[in-house]
C-alpha cells in the first residue's frame, strides 16, 4: 500500500485536496495544490488503486487547476468565455460544486477562504451573511498567523470584499481588527477611510487618510481621496493643496487635475478651474465630466459659445449625458434662442426626469419660461 498521507482515509483525502486548493486559489500559487495532485496521479498510475471517490473528486476540480482565475474571483462567471476556451457550464459547476460540498468538514483557514469564495457564488442576500461567517472564522485563526498575513490578507481583504457588497460598517470592524494587529499598514487606514467616507463620516475619514499620509507620505490616492472629501465638507482650499499635493506626486493624475478645478470654480476662481480642467483634458481626451465643468466655468464668464462648444465635446463622447444637455439648454435659454434651448431641454428630461424639476426653480430660463412652447414641455 502507498504511504502517501492522503490515503489513510478517502473522506479525510477529499477535504484534504480541497483545502489545498482553496488555499492555492487564495494565494494565487497553483503548486500548493499541483504537488499533491500529482503526487495521488502518479501513486494511482503506479499502484493502480486511486479510489473512486477521489478520483471522481480529482476530476471535478481539474478546471480549477486550468481556469482558476476565472471561477472564484469572479462575481459573475463567464461561461461563453469559458465555453470558447473548452470548459463546460456543466464542468463549471461540477467543480463549484466539489468546492464547497466540504465547507461543514473544513476547518481553520481553508474555512475562512471556502466562506469567502462562496460568497461571491451566492446570491445577493446570502453574501453578507456569509461574509460576516468568513468574519468570524478569521478572527478565530488571525492570532495563528503573522502580523503582515493576518492584517492585510485576511482581514485586510475581508474588509474590501465587506465594501465591494455595500457592508461599510462590517468593512469598518474587519479594517479595525486589522489595524489592531498591525497597526502602520497605510494602505488598510486608506480603505478605512473610503468606507468612513461612504458613510459621510467626513471628519472621521479624514483621520484616516492622514495616518495613512503619515506612514506612506507619497501615497498619491490617499491625497487625492483627502482632498475629495475635504471638498464635500465645503473646505475647498485645503482641498486644493491635497489635489495639489497628489499632483506632484503623479502628474498626469487626471481625476486630481479635473476635481482641483471644480474646487477652484466654487471659490470663484473661474479662469484657474478652466486650466485645470484643460490640463485634465489634455492628459484624458475622453473625461466628459472635465468638458461639462469647464463649460460651466466658461457660462459664468459670459463665454457662451465656448461653453456650449465644451458642451458638445461632453455628449460626442457620453451621448447620454443629461448634465451636458441640460447645461446646453440653459446657455440658450440666457440668449433668448427658444427653439435649441427647448430642444436641448427636452433631451435631458428625456434621459433623466429630474431635469423637469430643476427647471422649475432654474433661473437661467426666466427669459423664456412663459412662452407656450415651453410651459407645454414642462406640463
Amino acid at each position: 500500500m502507498s504511504n502517501h498521507s492522503l490515503y489513510g482515509n478517502t473522506d479525510n483525502c477529499q477535504v484534504e485536496l480541497i483545502s489545498y486548493l482553496l488555499t492555492s486559489r487564495y494565494f494565487n500559487q497553483d503548486q500548493i495544490v499541483q504537488i499533491p495532485v500529482n503526487i495521488i496521479l502518479e501513486e494511482n498510475h503506479q499502484q493502480l488503486f486511486l479510489k473512486q471517490k477521489i478520483n471522481k473528486l480529482i476530476q471535478n476540480i481539474l478546471p480549477f487547476l486550468s481556469f482558476r482565475q476565472f471561477l472564484l474571483d469572479v462575481d459573475t462567471i463567464d461561461y461563453q468565455g469559458l465555453n470558447n476556451i473548452g470548459l463546460t457550464k456543466k464542468q463549471v459547476e461540477s467543480s463549484l460544486k466539489s468546492c464547497f460540498q466540504y465547507l461543514g468538514k473544513l476547518t481553520g483557514f481553508a474555512k475562512f477562504v471556502a466562506l469567502f469564495y462562496k460568497s461571491k457564488r451566492s446570491h445577493k442576500t446570502h453574501k453578507l451573511d456569509l461574509l460576516n461567517q468568513a468574519s468570524t472564522q478569521a478572527q478565530s485563526i488571525s492570532s495563528n498567523y503573522n502580523p503582515e498575513f493576518s492584517s492585510g490578507l485576511l482581514l485586510g481583504n475581508l474588509g474590501n470584499e465587506f465594501c465591494e457588497l455595500g457592508g461599510y460598517e462590517e468593512a469598518i470592524v474587519s479594517y479595525d481588527r486589522a489595524l489592531s494587529i498591525k497597526s502602520d499598514f497605510y494602505q488598510i487606514w486608506y480603505n478605512k477611510g473610503i468606507a468612513l467616507g461612504n458613510l459621510k463620516k467626513y471628519e472621521e475619514a479624514i483621520v484616516s487618510y492622514d495616518r495613512a499620509l503619515s506612514i506612506e507620505p507619497d501615497f498619491y490616492q490617499a491625497h487625492y481621496n483627502q482632498a475629495v472629501t475635504l471638498r464635500r465638507l465645503r473646505k475647498y482650499e485645503g482641498a486644493i493643496a491635497f489635489f495639489e499635493q497628489a499632483i506632484e506626486i503623479k502628474p498626469d493624475y487626471h481625476q486630481a487635475w479635473s476635481n482641483r478645478g471644480v474646487a477652484l470654480q466654487s471659490l470663484g476662481r473661474k479662469e484657474e478651474a478652466i486650466a485645470s480642467y484643460d490640463q485634465a483634458i489634455k492628459i484624458k481626451p475622453d473625461l466628459h465630466e472635465a468638458w461639462n465643468n469647464r463649460g460651466i466655468a466658461l457660462g459664468d464668464l459670459g463665454r457662451k459659445e465656448d461653453a456650449i462648444a465644451s458642451y458638445n465635446q461632453a455628449i460626442k463622447i457620453k451621448p447620454d449625458y443629461h448634465d451636458a444637455f441640460y447645461n446646453k439648454a440653459c446657455c440658450y435659454g440666457l440668449q433668448n434662442q427658444l427653439d435649441l434651448a427647448i430642444e436641448n431641454l427636452e433631451k435631458a428630461i428625456n434621459l433623466d426626469s429630474k431635469c423637469r424639476e430643476m427647471v422649475e426653480t432654474d433661473k437661467d430660463f426666466d427669459n423664456i419660461r412663459h412662452d407656450s412652447r415651453f410651459q407645454e414641455l414642462l406640463a
